[in-house]
């Protein structure tokens, strides 16, 4: 009989505190870069991960995740092959900084380019997590350029 009380006391005890442990932001991986807007919102960058999984991060100001994007998300899987990469991770991404309060700046260099070379801007808007770029001849050039890599 005390072997069941105790038993729904540890029951009780886990339905209390297991939605306050939800709550807690996700920390699988630590993010190489973390920027935060003036509202709040904020935005990981991760590099860690050798295929491009979990690359980046948007948070909202309560810090309940957003969205978790990988790059094939927005890149051709041949482009995310092709990007430079060793042990450390993945070198996806060069410069990094806000915009403004709702969106994000960040570029990705082309495949094959030198480093500091060639790259394409995309922004990220920090309600949704929506990737855009506006170079979409780039962005098709860089991906067949990508694919012809693959090719070799």
């Amino acid at each position: 009989m005390s072997a069941m009380k105790w038993g729904m006391a540890a029951v009780a005890v886990c339905l209390v505190v297991a939605p306050a442990l939800a709550a807690i932001p996700e920390a699988v991986a630590v993010p190489q870069d973390v920027l935060k807007s003036a509202y709040g919102q904020s935005l990981a960058f991760d590099d860690a991960a050798t295929g491009g999984e979990h690359a980046i991060r948007v948070y909202d100001a309560q810090g309940k995740l957003v969205r978790d994007l990988d790059l094939a998300d927005f890149l051709p899987r041949e482009y995310v092959q092709a990007l430079p990469h060793d042990a450390a991770g993945l070198h996806w991404r060069r410069e990094v900084h806000l915009e403004d309060a709702r969106q994000a700046q960040f570029s990705v260099p082309v495949p094959g380019a030198a480093e500091g070379g060639d790259a394409l801007q995309f922004s990220i808007d920090l309600q949704d997590g929506t990737v855009r770029t506006s170079q979409i001849r780039e962005y098709l050039a860089a991906a067949d350029q990508a694919r012809e890599l693959a090719t070799r």
